[in-house]
């Protein structure tokens, strides 16, 4: 399985999403670094949203990257919240 081998935090400049907590980097197996996945929370705790990118007309939504299976996506965000808790 693919592992973490790195991840990096910095604070979220021009931030107009209160949920909105961190911005981080994260490198896989030191070969391919992931870039601006958010760090949230909200009332029921922390999660983390792929960045993404508005049409020109607003109506759509498209993903950059994404994990393509749920346990990948729960083993990053789990390690990326365990970090920045601690």
């Amino acid at each position: 399985m693919i592992q973490i081998t790195s991840i990096q935090f910095r604070e979220p400049k021009n931030n107009h999403n209160p949920e909105l907590i961190k911005l981080c980097d994260v490198v896989l197996d030191d070969c391919l670094k992931l870039k601006d996945i958010q760090v949230c929370k909200n009332n029921i705790g922390y999660y983390i949203k792929f960045p993404n990118k508005v049409s020109k007309d607003n109506q759509y939504r498209y993903d950059i990257y994404h994990p393509i299976n749920n346990g990948f996506r729960k083993y990053m965000e789990s390690e990326i919240i365990e970090k920045m808790i601690n």
